[in-house]
């Protein structure tokens, strides 16, 4: 038989619907932290957030972006992680150019500070592509 304390323990507990953030387990934190820090890259980009549904994070013109944010638990590397880009954006579109997004954990929701790191060659195309587009204006 159920003490009083723990009979209003469990009728304190929600039956369902979302969790309040301080009611959150530690890796559901994470995701929403993660969803919401991809939702601004993309806004701040003026591109599409495309998460959960289709591999890439965030869809822009040329560019597939796959969003993290990093803290000192995170166990990949950036190469890995720009791999991980790579293989959503070729499946995603073939020949889209993938970009690594990295946001730090507890720098807030300024994006200022993220870094966007993509392949040399990626980046060269960029530039060129873009020396183009200025020529001939």
């Amino acid at each position: 038989m159920k003490t009083e304390q723990q009979y209003s323990k469990s009728l304190a507990k929600p039956t369902r619907g979302p969790k309040e953030p301080s009611r959150m387990k530690s890796g559901a934190k994470a995701r929403r932290r993660g969803k919401d820090h991809q939702k601004r890259v993309a806004e701040f980009m003026g591109w599409q957030n495309r998460w959960p549904y289709f591999g890439e994070d965030i869809r822009g013109a040329e560019f597939s972006v796959e969003a993290k944010t990093l803290d000192s638990a995170y166990p990949q590397t950036v190469e890995t992680m720009l791999q991980e880009a790579e293989v959503h954006a070729n499946k995603a579109r073939p020949g889209a150019v993938a970009v690594l997004n990295i946001h730090k954990s507890g720098s807030g929701k300024r994006l200022d500070g993220d870094l966007m790191i993509m392949r040399m060659k990626d980046f060269r195309w960029m530039v060129e592509t873009m020396k183009g587009i200025s020529n001939e204006q």
